[in-house]
């Protein structure tokens, strides 16, 4: 028996990545996430979220997002409900801010390139670019956004 290749594997999950982006799309859909298996047998597993469109096409439902909402402004970031979506220079990019990796230690931004559509993980340096990031010094008590006294520990 036949085995399906690596090659054989990317190839049909390229031309299948485009036709489910447009499927989920009617139906108001965003492509979250692709996992394929290739060796004896060829699987692809699909995962989508509920689009909820905020400032520059960033999906304000995805896992992204919602961690982007709630974490970004124990990174600085004052105002994360206005900076998510903002357009920014990065390493001589335009990128658009999207979100943050839950689980990911570094490159744990997630941005839209805006001359190629495409998406990147980038480290959190990317955020200094946003009007409201401020500089967070370890082991500091900072008053915090909703007027609380907190320590800051990385």
């Amino acid at each position: 028996m036949e085995k399906v290749s690596k090659e054989v594997a990317q190839k049909v999950t390229t031309e299948l990545h485009k036709d489910i982006e447009k499927v989920l799309a009617k139906h108001g859909l965003e492509l979250s996430k692709v996992l394929t298996k290739y060796g004896d047998i060829f699987s692809v597993k699909v995962e989508a979220v509920a689009v909820e469109v905020g400032q520059n096409g960033v999906n304000l439902a995805s896992l992204e997002a919602q961690t982007f909402l709630m974490s970004a402004k124990y990174m600085g970031v004052k105002n994360p409900e206005k900076e998510l979506g903002s357009i920014v220079s990065f390493e001589g990019r335009q990128v658009i801010i999207k979100g943050l990796s839950p689980n990911a230690r570094r490159n744990n931004v997630l941005v839209r390139e805006i001359k190629t559509g495409r998406d990147y993980w980038v480290s959190k340096e990317v955020l200094k670019s946003l009007k409201s990031y401020v500089e967070i010094i370890p082991q500091v008590i900072y008053e915090d956004f909703n007027g609380k006294i907190t320590k800051v520990n990385h």
